[in-house]
C-alpha cells in the first residue's frame, strides 16, 4: 500500500474532504426538512438513500477529477533538450597546482 506523507492527507483533507461534508449535510438538511414539511412517511427513506448514495459518488468523482487534473498536466516521459553546454568542473587536485 502506498505510504501518504503528512502534507499529501492534509491536503486531501482539505480539498476534498472538508467540501464534500458540508456538501452533504447541506443535502441532509434539505431532506429532513422536505420529510417533516411535507409529513412523508418512513417509505421516503429509501429513496433518499438511493439520491444520498448517487450524489455521494458523483461529488467524489467531481472532486477527484478536479484534483487530478493537475497530474495530468505533467510530462509523462523525460524530454531531452539538445545542444546545451554545460561547464565542467575542475579536476581535485588541479587548482592547487
Amino acid at each position: 500500500l502506498p505510504r501518504l506523507r503528512i502534507d499529501q492527507l492534509m491536503a486531501f483533507a482539505w480539498k476534498m474532504l472538508i467540501p464534500l461534508a458540508l456538501l452533504n449535510i447541506a443535502i441532509v438538511a434539505t431532506e429532513v426538512l422536505i420529510w417533516r414539511e411535507a409529513e412523508l412517511g418512513d417509505w421516503v427513506l429509501g429513496a433518499y438513500v438511493a439520491i444520498n448514495l448517487v450524489l455521494a459518488i458523483a461529488s467524489f468523482m467531481f472532486f477527484f477529477r478536479i484534483i487530478m487534473e493537475g497530474y495530468y498536466r505533467l510530462p509523462r516521459r523525460v524530454i531531452l533538450v539538445h545542444d546545451i553546454s554545460v561547464p565542467s568542473l575542475p579536476a581535485p587536485g588541479a587548482a592547487s597546482r
